[in-house]
């Protein structure tokens, strides 16, 4: 029987990140709204979720290292049957809808989401329609291309990770020292693509947790700190986070670190997340993450079409938007992604009882 792990907590900051970033991306869409949320949380919102990812797949390749030895192929498997049936089926929908909306920019950059690189138009600023969310999924997939590699072949784990970290962290600098010129925000903007280091620094924190580390935990765990974490979250949503734009990433994934740990490993957190809501709402957030753009869209349509009060307008954009992408962010789990997910357990020897292992 495999082994089950369940670190509390973990589906609840999945449920903020993704409905963090649907509300986000729901104030600047083309609804004509008046009033809007603040926008700017989605960039942290997916920091926090390369920081969990890190966290979690880590945790998870580490413990079946000291059981039985990591199993790449199967590590890979898993992967595939838990990323790809939903990211090529929204894909096919995405593009089938550029095809009738956006018909001149197929077929585009469409080759680099085909094979899990679409930062690279991002980056190029040649992103297709309803798919530069992608970006974050090609970060992860070229990431886990060498990470399990790590964690598998290190006779020292944790320093290899740290060296990584540090050295990952350091070539970001030097590419933000050498090509910074004035009124050039483009080595800052690669920076922010570029986000390797926020993923391995879940994967440190991972191990330490794991190690059962006293210090770390009794730092972490601090309530000054655990404090600290939480106003930093609040703030990000507020778009209040007024640290310098060459920090502010790193410190978002240190500051989502600092919550997983604090909801996992905290007798006594000052938030508990780990209820109903945010268990059902976590297990969907890859759902939510890969759908919304396209809800977004065509409830946006649907709405511009109706006389509404700009008062009501403001509700029923950001209500519609939420409800409309759970709904079918619930079905696509119960109706297609679980078939994959219980082909999944069979390539498990340590099995992740929150389903979902992402970005997710």
């Amino acid at each position: 029987m495999n082994e089950k792990i369940h670190v509390k907590g973990l589906n609840g900051i999945r449920a903020i990140a993704a409905i963090g970033v649907v509300l986000s991306h729901t104030g600047v869409a083309d609804f004509g709204l008046k009033y809007t949320l603040p926008a700017g949380f989605a960039r942290f919102a997916v920091t926090i979720f390369f920081a969990l990812s890190g966290f979690l797949i880590t945790f998870l390749l580490f413990t079946e290292r000291r059981k039985t030895g990591v199993d790449i192929r199967k590590f890979y498997i898993r992967r595939i049957l838990r990323i790809w049936p939903l990211y090529f089926a929204y894909l096919l929908v995405a593009l089938i809808t550029i095809h009738f909306f956006y018909p001149g920019q197929l077929p585009g950059a469409l080759p680099y989401y085909l094979f899990f690189a679409a930062n690279i138009p991002t980056l190029l600023g040649t992103h297709l329609p309803f798919l530069s969310h992608y970006w974050t999924l090609g970060v992860e997939e070229q990431f886990y291309l060498f990470w399990p590699w790590i964690i598998k072949r290190s006779g020292k784990v944790l320093r290899a990770l740290v060296i990584f970290t540090l050295g990952f962290i350091f070539l970001k600098l030097c590419v933000l020292y050498y090509f910074n010129h004035p009124g050039n925000n483009q080595p800052l903007y690669i920076n922010g693509i570029l986000r390797f280091e926020c993923m391995s620094l879940g994967g440190i924190a991972a191990l330490l947790c794991i190690r059962g580390h006293g210090l770390f935990l009794k730092v972490i765990t601090n309530r000054i700190t655990e404090l600290f974490c939480w106003l930093g979250l609040l703030a990000m949503m507020a778009n209040k986070f007024l640290v310098p734009e060459t920090i502010s990433l790193d410190l978002a994934a240190l500051i989502a670190i600092g919550l997983i740990v604090n909801l996992g490993y905290n007798t006594k957190p000052l938030v508990s997340l780990e209820n109903q809501f945010f268990d059902f709402l976590g297990r969907l957030s890859y759902g939510i993450y890969i759908i919304h753009p396209l809800v977004i869209f065509y409830f946006a349509l649907l709405l511009n079409h109706l006389s509404v009060n700009p008062a009501a307008k403001i509700f029923l954009a950001y209500g519609g938007t939420i409800f409309f992408t759970i709904a079918i962010a619930w079905i696509s789990y119960t109706f297609f992604e679980k078939k994959f997910l219980r082909m999944k357990s069979r390539f498990s020897t340590v099995e992740n009882t929150d389903s979902i292992i992402l970005i997710r």
